[in-house]
């Protein structure tokens, strides 16, 4: 057994227990014996924070993290006898700690105002709003999280004042404080030091007296107050989790540091350890948000920057880790301030993955084993007066929510089988209520609702917990509601697959037919929408093989076998799916139908009050707008869907509505304007995962970037977009590989070029659109000729009117014959300049991209 005496202890290093006075006292981490262990085999040595951090804590010696002092404080907390004026850990300001043994240990030195030196990032509106309630008020308090940096914003607000005196008391009874205090004012005897300490502050003009970590002295501080207060002109700054309640006192709360501030403590923390680090500003929104823009939460997770990239820190976070390890020690002391009902309360609600109301808290936490505890809203309360809840409210209603850092310090300890059964059972209760919502006007309140209790519904999905019945119901809840990302709702409906009765089993068969679509996977969609032909599901079933059809580009033998189906639905107020059986219809009928189908899809939105609704109808009503070369019209009805797709919080159809207004823009002449709406909807279909609309906008965008020449910024786009849509249909594939070949030509490259041009050929041909055999045909012999192929046979199309193929039609024609190549460039620019009504949406070239291309053109005539 090795054992160290101390002044006021004896330390057990290898079990970590404490002895004072003979008796056991609170027991040392595993950490802080590791800590302790290592000063002591160097006595006397100053040992620098880096080789802590390295040795002990194994993390990068260039970590910037509070890790070591925290352990520090606490270590001091429980082994010397007075921790303010430690014996044997000491500061070596600017170096690091030494270790002093038993022989070497001195009397303290005479009091002295000795304040934390540290960089704040973030902090300025708190520390201002300290400094100014302490001109107005005699008592402030400072609140929030544990680690939330209470402390130094305290210690930032004194700025060092002359009469400033700081006193830890976390962890220490009421006369080790008043001990402290008094000796701190220079008071020698300790008996009656209230007094005492009350005529000291009285000759001791301008004193701030902060006292950090007062949870656990909230009756010793009224009394103290009421004595110290009427005798001086002291003010007090009051520092922890829970705050007593003082009349006439003023409360700061911190909270967890702004989005831009939270990134900035992210990069600097972790370019501290890993020069040059970096990461997307998607990625970097994502993590600090799940840090809960918590300072110390950021600097643990940013120490790792070393060895983890942004998305390996997301995953690490995202499942059990030891990335915030460093907080357990002050969420421990938190915790072991509560009562033992308050306490098994709050290990009970980091079950919950998201916020959860009363009701959700109500049904889920069960304290039967405390008779004597008190309603369920008088201890959420409490829990957010300890700082340990957070709550917001919500169109009316609070939600309360546990910190990441708390949820992962409660369930490293375990959350047994039967609180996840019953925490499944009240969240999937609560999706079924809300989906049964979602094809009526009360949509936009059930979508808000379900996507509150989303984290919670995936949980379940892949939990073992609970039925198989409310597994399928999650699954079901969140994939009707469009929540989480494509992939995340495949997994959860599969798992929700293993089992459940027919119509359970049909909807998710529908749900992942459906998603395979919005990967672009046609086979497996169209293979599961065929085998539902049963059931409840059996109409959405038919309509979603319809748009398989559509989106493959396939006319069905009996398209008007969705007129009846469309009627029907309208007819039972399954008011959604039936839009979506009209809009289908529209796409099967002529141009004057398919506006009236759209007009009265409008109109039936509005008699619904479904914004959902309109948003479709006014969408389809555009298409037909741009199908009839009505552009200017066709932006205003996409704006309009637009709108209602955001009022109605479809982040879909937004993404949708945005990616037609951005290729409309740049074909009406405004390539700038295009471009901020495409970036949005590829941000808005990353976001959901849809790699099917994603890889259509990144297309888009590689296009806008090759018609301005800009070659090194097109190519990425373009070769993703055919990377991730090779499942696409041909037409698709024609131009995405067509531009593709085109930006190789254009760079030189003019094998890649031929390649590329000759994928876009043979898929034209499955396709057999003329506009898309003369625009990829074109293409090919353009190509050819640029490499100088002798026996090149080749003439414009035949009956294509398209004057922007026509165009390089010419081109083509000029260099395998006599023609002079400037009137060719000239007759071809002309064309490029004409209006777009008439040309193909799918086969035309942007102008710009014309313009681009008759410039090497005209280059290579030279």
């Amino acid at each position: 057994m090795t054992t160290l005496n101390l002044r006021a202890a004896t330390v057990d290093l290898d079990r970590g227990v404490v002895r004072i006075a003979g008796a056991a006292s609170e027991p040392l981490t595993p950490q802080e014996c590791a800590l302790l262990a290592y000063l002591a085999a160097r006595p006397g040595a100053v040992v620098p924070r880096e080789e802590l951090l390295r040795e002990v804590w194994g993390y990068s010696p260039r970590a910037v993290t509070r890790a070591v002092d925290v352990a520090v404080r606490r270590l001091r907390q429980k082994v010397e006898a007075d921790p303010s004026e430690p014996d044997h850990v000491l500061t070596e300001r600017g170096a690091g700690y030494r270790f002093e043994p038993l022989a070497a240990a001195v009397a303290p030195p005479p009091a002295t105002s000795r304040w934390l030196e540290t960089a704040l990032i973030g902090r300025g509106a708190e520390i201002a709003d300290v400094r100014g309630l302490s001109v107005r008020h005699r008592v402030v308090g400072i609140g929030g999280a544990p680690g939330i940096g209470k402390t130094r914003v305290a210690v930032a607000a004194v700025g060092g004042a002359e009469g400033a005196v700081l006193v830890t008391c976390g962890g220490r009874d009421a006369g080790a404080v008043l001990g402290d205090l008094a000796i701190k004012l220079g008071i020698q005897a300790r008996d009656h030091a209230v007094d005492a300490i009350a005529s000291a502050l009285s000759h001791r003009p301008g004193t701030i007296l902060v006292l950090d970590g007062v949870e656990h002295l909230t009756t010793e501080l009224g009394a103290w107050l009421a004595a110290w207060g009427p005798t001086s002109d002291a003010r007090f700054l009051l520092v922890g989790q829970r705050l007593p309640e003082v009349a006439g006192a003023a409360t700061v709360v911190v909270e967890g540091l702004p989005e831009d501030d939270a990134i900035a403590l992210l990069l600097e923390r972790a370019r501290a350890v890993a020069p040059g680090w970096e990461a997307s500003r998607g990625h970097l929104v994502d993590l600090v948000a799940r840090l809960d823009h918590h300072p110390l939460a950021i600097e643990l997770a940013a120490s790792r920057a070393s060895v983890l990239g942004a998305s390996d820190l997301l995953t690490a976070l995202a499942g059990p880790s030891r990335l915030l390890a460093g907080l357990d020690d002050a969420i421990a002391w938190s915790c072991a301030q509560l009562d033992s009902a308050q306490a098994e309360a709050l290990r009970q609600c980091a079950v919950f993955e998201g916020a959860f109301d009363h009701e959700d808290a109500e049904r889920v936490v069960d304290l039967s084993a405390h008779p004597d505890a008190p309603w369920v809203v008088d201890w959420l309360h409490a829990l957010v007066g300890a700082s340990l809840v957070r709550v917001r409210q919500d169109a009316g209603h609070r939600r309360y929510r546990l910190p990441l850092s708390i949820r992962a310090h409660l369930r490293s300890r375990g959350l047994d089988g039967a609180l996840r059964t019953r925490h499944a059972r009240a969240v999937t209760a609560k999706a079924e209520a809300w989906v049964g919502r979602l094809d009526g006007p009360e949509r936009a309140e059930a979508t808000a609702a379900l996507r509150g209790i989303a984290p919670d519904l995936l949980v379940v999905c892949r939990g073992t917990e609970g039925t198989v019945a409310s597994r399928a119901a999650a699954a079901w809840a969140l994939h009707r509601a469009g929540l989480g990302s494509v992939v995340e709702r495949r997994e959860a409906v599969r798992a929700a697959l293993q089992g459940g009765d027919d119509d359970q089993r049909g909807r998710l068969t529908v749900a992942l037919a459906e998603l395979a679509l919005l990967d672009d996977d046609w086979s497996t969609a169209e293979r599961l929408a065929a085998s539902v032909t049963t059931g409840t599901e059996a109409d959405r079933a038919q309509i979603l093989r319809h748009e398989i059809l559509l989106d493959r580009g396939r006319r069905p033998e009996d398209p008007g076998e969705l007129e009846p189906l469309a009627e029907r639905l309208w007819e039972a107020g399954t008011t959604h799916l039936a839009a979506r059986a009209a809009k289908v219809l529209a796409a099967w009928s002529d141009a004057d139908r398919a506006e009236a189908i759209g007009q009265r899809i409008v109109d039936r939105g509005e008699a619904a009050g479904d914004p959902r609704i309109e948003a479709l109808g006014w969408s389809q009503l555009a298409y037909r707008s741009w199908q009839r070369g009505r552009l200017t019209e066709a932006v205003g009805r996409y704006q309009q869907a637009l709108e209602l797709a955001r009022l109605a919080g479809l982040r879909r159809d937004e993404a949708l509505a945005l990616q037609h207004l951005g290729s409309l823009e740049v074909w009406t002449g405004n390539p700038d304007g295009g471009e901020i709406y495409l970036q949005e909807a590829l941000r808005l279909h990353r976001e959901s995962g849809e790699r099917k609309y994603e890889v259509f906008v990144a297309a888009n965008l590689g296009r806008l970037h090759l018609a301005r020449g800009d070659l090194d910024g097109a190519l990425p786009l373009l070769e993703a977009s055919v990377r991730g849509g090779e499942g696409a249909p041909d037409d698709f594939l024609a131009i995405r590989h067509g531009h593709l070949g085109l930006c190789h030509l254009l760079a030189g490259r003019t094998e890649r070029a031929l390649r590329s041009l000759g994928r876009a050929a043979t898929c034209a041909e499955r396709r057999a659109d003329p506009y898309l055999l003369a625009f990829t045909s074109t293409l090919v012999a353009l190509a050819r000729s640029v490499r100088g192929d002798a026996d090149l046979s080749w003439a414009p199309p035949g009956d294509v009117t398209d004057p922007v193929v026509l165009a390089l039609a010419g081109v083509v024609a000029a260099w395998r014959t006599e023609r002079p190549w400037q009137a060719a460039i000239r007759e071809a620019r002309a064309a490029g300049g004409l209006p777009m009504d008439g040309v193909h949406p799918m086969a035309a070239l942007l102008p710009g991209e014309l313009a681009v291309l008759l410039d090497f053109a005209e280059a290579q005539a030279r």
